[in-house]
Formats: structure tokens, sequence, C-alpha cells
């Protein structure tokens, strides 16, 4: 499992790079999980 760990952050990334169309920055990535858990 631990080997797919960088290839899932690398799909992260560019998931939330196409959500919204911006480099993901940490910034960017923190305010996907809060509005993800806010959705929860």
């Amino acid at each position: 499992m631990k080997k797919n760990n960088k290839s899932d952050s690398s799909k992260l990334k560019l998931l939330l790079r196409q959500l919204f169309g911006e480099s993901s920055s940490k910034e960017t990535y923190q305010q996907a999980r809060e509005s993800r858990e806010a959705r929860a």
C-alpha cells in the first residue's frame, strides 16, 4: 500500500488542479479538505 502512496498523492494533486484550475498548494489542499468535511 505504501508503494501506491506517491502515485495516489499525485493523482490527488492533479484532481485538485483540475477542480480549482490552479497549481495545487498546501492552502488549496487544506481548503479542499475543509469543504469535503463540511459536505460530509
